[in-house]
C-alpha cells in the first residue's frame, strides 16, 4: 500500500487554496484547523503541478478535516522524537491519511492501512530474540512503575560504575534513596539515557506524576516478584537486573496513541510504548486512563508478538 500512495507537503497558503478549491469543511478537532486563519493568495497552479486536486485529494481532505480516529506514532532517537499522525473516519473505514508538519509545511499522504503503520514499527523491532530468564508479565500502577523506571535506572548507573571501575560483580543491594536520587535528574533529562525521563516524555498525555512513587510503588514490585526486600534494603530480581542491563541503550523506542470518537464524543482510546534495546521487546499498555484505576501492563515480547500486539491495537474496533 506503502507504494502507491499519493503525497506532497505543502504550506499554509497551498493548504488555504486546496481547502477553498475543494470546499472541505473543517471542524475544530482537525488538524488543518489552524489553517483557516490563512487568507489564501495566489493560483492553484502549483497544488496542479503537485497532482494535488483530484478527486482522491478531495476525499482525503475530507477525512483530515472532520476525522473521528487519530493514531499517533512517537519514534524516539537521541536528539528529538519524530510524530506521525494518521487520521480516519467512520466512511473511510480502516484507510488512514497521514498528516504531519514535515519542512516547513504538511506532509499529507495516502491511502495508509493500519499494518502500513505498524509495518514501519515492527522494521525495527522484528529481529529481537525472546528470553526466558525474564517475567513474562506484570500489572502494576502508575506509582509502581515510576518505581520500576527508577529501579532500572538505579541498577544501570551501578552498572556503568562497576563498568568503569573495571569491576566484573554487580553489587545487588540498594537503598530507598538510591531510587529517588533517580526522580530528580530524570524529571528534567529527556534524553534517551534516563528510562525515568524517557517514560515521562512518552507517557500518555493524561498521566501525571506520583507523589512519592517510592514509598506507593515499591511495595508492588515487591508483591509481583521484582524486586525483593532485605531489612530497609531492595534487591533487583535476576529478572529486573537482565531488564536494566538490556536497557542500557533502551533505543530504538516507538509509542502508539490511538483516539477513537463518536459524534466529537471520546469513543476509545489506547497508548502502547515498546522499548528493544538488546531484545526481547518490552511493552508497556496503559488501560483505564482517566478512569482514576490506571493500570500498565509490562510485557516481553518478541518481534512477531510485537507486531501483532501493535495491529491490534492500531485496528481496535469502532465503539
Amino acid at each position: 500500500m506503502i507504494g502507491d500512495q499519493e503525497q506532497a507537503v505543502l504550506d499554509a497558503n497551498e493548504l488555504a487554496l486546496l481547502l477553498r478549491h475543494h470546499g472541505t469543511t473543517v471542524v475544530e478537532a482537525s488538524p488543518l484547523q489552524p489553517v483557516l486563519a490563512v487568507d489564501p493568495a495566489g493560483s492553484i497552479d502549483t497544488l496542479e503541478a503537485k497532482g494535488a486536486l483530484g478527486s482522491e485529494w478531495a476525499l482525503a481532505l475530507s477525512v483530515l478535516g472532520a476525522p473521528s480516529r487519530q493514531a499517533r506514532t512517537l519514534t524516539t532517537g537521541r536528539t528529538h522524537t519524530f510524530v506521525q499522525t494518521h487520521y480516519g473516519s467512520l466512511d473511510s473505514g480502516d484507510r488512514l491519511v497521514g498528516c504531519w508538519l514535515e519542512d516547513g509545511g504538511m506532509r499529507i499522504s495516502f491511502p495508509w492501512e493500519m499494518t502500513d503503520i505498524a509495518a514501519l514499527a515492527g522494521a525495527a523491532f522484528l529481529r529481537t530474540p525472546s528470553r526466558n530468564d525474564v517475567p513474562r508479565s506484570a500489572t502494576l500502577s502508575l506509582a509502581a512503575l515510576e518505581a520500576l523506571s527508577m529501579a532500572v535506572d538505579a541498577v544501570r548507573m551501578r552498572a556503568l560504575d562497576s563498568t568503569i571501575a573495571n569491576q566484573s560483580d554487580l553489587p545487588g543491594r540498594f537503598t530507598k534513596d538510591d531510587l529517588r536520587a533517580q526522580a530528580d535528574p530524570g524529571a528534567w533529562n529527556e534524553d534517551a539515557w534516563s528510562l525515568v525521563g524517557l517514560l515521562r516524555v512518552l507517557a500518555p498525555p493524561s498521566v501525571i506524576l506520583v507523589p512519592d512513587a517510592v514509598s506507593s510503588g515499591l511495595p508492588e514490585l515487591v508483591d509481583s516478584g521484582l524486586v525483593s526486600m532485605e531489612g530497609s534494603d531492595w534487591v533487583p530480581s535476576p529478572g529486573l537486573t537482565d531488564l536494566a542491563l538490556q536497557l542500557l541503550d533502551p533505543l530504538p523506542v516507538v509509542a502508539h496513541e490511538l483516539v477513537e470518537s463518536v459524534d466529537g464524543e471520546l469513543g476509545k482510546y489506547r497508548y502502547h510504548i515498546a522499548l528493544r534495546g538488546d531484545g526481547p521487546i518490552w511493552s508497556l499498555e496503559y488501560l483505564g486512563l482517566g478512569s482514576g484505576e490506571e493500570v500498565v501492563v509490562l510485557e516481553s515480547l518478541d518481534g512477531m508478538e510485537y507486531l501483532g500486539a501493535v495491529i491490534g491495537l492500531l485496528t481496535a474496533e469502532q465503539s
